[in-house]
């Protein structure tokens, strides 16, 4: 279930949003209208998705400084 509080596109283009009751972690989301996800993987199939217009600020979620996209075990 995704509910969209505004056009919650970042500069970059991407959309962010929190997951689940956790309002403080913005992920990007990958996938549209219901199908909605984080990138990194966090929140369940039940946890409720919110578009935000926020910077994501979830680690997992943004590119490393190698230009990967999110973090891996180098």
């Amino acid at each position: 279930m995704t509910y969209r509080r505004s056009a919650a596109t970042t500069a970059g283009g991407a959309t962010a949003g929190t997951v689940g009751e956790d309002l403080l972690t913005v992920h990007e989301l990958i996938g549209t209208g219901t199908d909605q996800r984080t990138k990194c993987g966090r929140g369940g199939p039940d946890d409720p998705v919110v578009e935000w217009l926020r910077a994501v600020n979830c680690p997992a979620c943004q590119p490393s400084c190698h230009g990967d996209q999110g973090l891996t075990n180098h």
